[in-house]
This record gives structure tokens, C-alpha cells and sequence, in this order.
């Protein structure tokens, strides 16, 4: 099983590769974790944020999971070959107090086994850029199973921050916080006590780990973009849209260093990496797009306010991608015979990639170029980035 999780692994990072501009764990450590341990994150892009920490920790993950859903939509084989153990907190079909017992059970022999378990503590999923109130489930498993384990078992609070919820090109940070551990709770309290403790351990946890904002979702993807170039804390102190923002809506901005740059600073071994890529990431574009428009156009399809836009769009794409390329390798077989098929294989992804980070390099270009009160402010910020 370790092993086909290994291999598995291996293609979502490939497919994450090609789907996403930039993945940032903000501490190494984080990548090399080992259990037992209990995994304790926001939960913002629904089955996209289980993908994102796969493929971030080296050690196999299991993850909690609503259990009246998977019942209906998942055999028992595909949840265990996908790691979910079911949770029926508020549900009225079956007796709570039996499924706490079968829930706390499954933790702990998981947890007894060294592994690792990921509870979104949020309960409910949602594209939003503000961390809602968290669910007693996070506390109830972790107080249930801790005092009968040997050595401490720990809760390690950690965020997803995206700049997108819609489509490729996104960039995604990581940052987790400082592990919670049980001599942080007084002992002689009750139950109920050390639950809200607990939540607002946690809480305090995922929320300096977050970029959030409830009215000005725009200013908190605009600081998630710099993410890559700039110390998180800084970025964590202007969270709070600073009074003299402007009221003119901000521009769109794209790619791995949007802001605070001066377009005119840029150097001209950029410009013309930028023009010489154009050739292939238009090529890259003609070719993906007959894959890519269709399920694109099909995704409109779903409510505007649909959370599994990310989550669904991918998996389709992780899963059609495979018989493309074969449709396209059958096609330049037929076309130019064998020597120039298997090349195909690895100049489609490349040709992928380039479209994606030229696009987003290129839309930034556009959009600092502009006229420029949104621009201005992040300079009187920041200054000039480096380009």
C-alpha cells in the first residue's frame, strides 16, 4: 500500500506541477513529519486542500471524512484505498455516542500505528479568504486518544492559503504552527473546558498561519501572490486594508511576483526570455486548449458559488490528460512514423508548463503596466521588488 501511495504521490505532483504556478511550504520540516500526529488545517478549496498536503508531506496522510456522504458515493474499498475515515458528527441517522466510539476507535488504531490523520477543523468547506468557527471534532479525537499514548501526541496547526479558487495558475503557501501539545491544557478542568481550550489553541494556530480577510478578499490574494518573494510576517501585519486604499477596484494581477515591481526595472534578458517563449507557449496554448476550453466551459455549468470548481476541474484534467496525450501520440505516429512519437511525451507537459507560467508572466506585465493608484500603494509598501 506504501508504495502504491508512493506512486501515486508521484503523478499528483506531476499534475499539480502543471496545474499550479507555485506550491510554497513555508518550513522543510513540515515535508518530513512523522506520526503519531494529528494534522489540524483550514479548509478553503474542498478535496483540492487533501491533494495540496499529499503531495507536500512525504508520509502517507489519512483524512477524516463525512460519513453519511461516503456511505452513499464511496464502496468501503475506495475509502480505505483513499484514506478516509468517516465521521458522522450531527448526523441524526445514526446514534452519536456509537459512532463517536467507532470514530475513536479507527483514530487511535491509526494513530497507534504511527500514522499521520488530517482533520479539517472547520467542518464545512468554502472559497473564502477568512477561517470560520472551528468544530469540537479536532478537540474531542485528540483529548479521546492522547492520554493513552506513551509518549505526547500532538496537534500541529497548519493553513492553506490560495490566491485563486478558479483554475490553473494558482499560488498556493503552506505555513504551519507551533505544535499543541496536552501539558498546554490544565489538568483539573472539565471535559467541555478543555474542548473550547482547545479550539482556541487551535484556532490562534490556523489563524497566524492565514492571510484573511472577510470584506477585501482581493487585498488578501494580491499578499498571497507575494508570498513567494516576501517574509510572511510582514505580509501578516497589512492584512487589514490599510484606510488610504483606493476605491478603484484592484487590478487583476497574475504570477509568481505581481507587485511592487516596476515594469521598466525589468531587465531586457527578461524581455526576451518572455518573447522567446512566446512561440512555444502559444503552441502550448493551441494544442491545450482543445482539452482545456471544453471542461472550462462545461464547469460554467455549476453555480457560480460552487466550491468544488477546483477540486472537480482538476481531477478531470488529471484523468483526461493521460488519453490526450495518447490521442496525440497516435496521431503524429500516423503522421511522422516512430521517431518523432515519443518525444511527444515529454514536449506536451513541457509545452504545458511554459503556457502557464508565460501567461501568468505576461499578465503581470500588462497589469503593472497600467495606470496605477494599485500599483502606487504596493510601491509606497514595498519599494521595487527585484526583478
Amino acid at each position: 500500500m506504501i508504495a502504491m501511495y508512493a506512486v501515486v504521490r508521484f503523478f499528483l505532483r506531476c499534475g499539480l506541477w502543471l496545474y499550479c504556478r507555485k506550491i510554497r511550504v513555508h518550513d522543510s520540516s513540515l515535508a518530513t513529519v512523522r506520526g503519531p500526529l494529528i494534522l489540524a488545517s483550514n479548509h478553503p478549496n474542498a478535496i483540492f486542500d487533501a491533494l495540496v498536503l499529499a503531495s507536500c508531506i512525504e508520509k502517507p496522510l489519512h483524512f477524516t471524512g463525512r460519513g453519511d456522504l461516503a456511505d452513499r458515493l464511496l464502496p468501503k474499498f475506495l475509502m480505505r484505498m483513499l484514506r478516509i475515515l468517516p465521521v458522522y458528527a450531527g448526523s441524526n441517522v445514526y446514534d452519536p455516542r456509537e459512532m463517536r466510539r467507532r470514530m475513536g476507535e479507527s483514530c487511535f488504531n491509526l494513530l497507534r500505528e504511527k500514522g499521520i490523520l488530517v482533520i479539517f477543523s472547520e467542518g464545512i468547506t468554502g472559497n473564502n479568504w477568512k477561517l470560520r468557527p472551528l468544530k469540537k471534532l479536532t478537540a474531542r479525537i485528540w483529548l479521546d486518544t492522547a492520554p493513552f499514548f506513551p509518549e505526547p501526541l500532538q496537534i500541529l496547526p497548519l493553513a492553506i492559503n490560495y490566491d485563486s479558487y478558479k483554475g490553473p495558475g494558482k499560488t498556493i503557501y503552506v505555513r504551519s504552527s507551533l505544535p499543541i501539545a496536552l501539558s498546554d491544557l490544565p489538568g483539573n478542568i472539565e471535559e467541555s473546558e478543555k474542548i473550547n481550550l482547545c479550539n482556541g489553541l487551535l484556532r490562534s494556530g490556523i489563524s497566524g498561519c492565514m492571510l484573511q480577510s472577510e470584506k477585501n478578499p482581493e487585498w488578501i490574494q494580491a499578499l498571497i501572490r507575494l508570498l513567494p518573494v516576501m517574509d510572511f510576517g510582514k505580509l501578516k501585519a497589512l492584512e487589514d486594508l490599510p484606510e488610504d486604499f483606493p476605491e478603484k477596484k484592484p487590478l487583476r494581477l497574475s504570477g509568481e511576483k505581481p507587485i511592487g515591481m516596476n515594469p521598466q526595472n525589468k531587465s531586457g534578458l527578461h524581455w526576451m526570455l518572455l518573447l522567446l517563449f512566446a512561440i512555444p507557449a502559444m503552441a502550448g496554448w493551441l494544442i491545450h486548449g482543445i482539452l482545456y476550453y471544453p471542461l472550462k466551459w462545461m464547469m460554467k455549468l455549476f453555480p457560480a458559488r460552487f466550491v468544488y470548481y477546483d477540486s472537480l476541474l482538476f481531477i478531470l484534467l488529471f484523468f483526461l490528460y493521460p488519453l490526450f496525450c495518447t490521442a496525440l501520440l497516435i496521431v503524429v505516429w500516423n503522421l511522422f512514423g516512430s521517431p518523432w512519437t515519443f518525444p511527444v511525451i515529454i514536449i506536451l507537459p513541457l509545452l504545458a508548463r511554459i503556457t502557464l507560467v508565460w501567461k501568468s508572466e505576461m499578465q503581470e506585465q500588462i497589469n503593472m503596466s497600467g495606470s496605477g493608484k494599485y500599483k502606487n500603494h504596493f510601491m509606497q509598501l514595498f519599494g521595487d521588488l527585484p526583478g
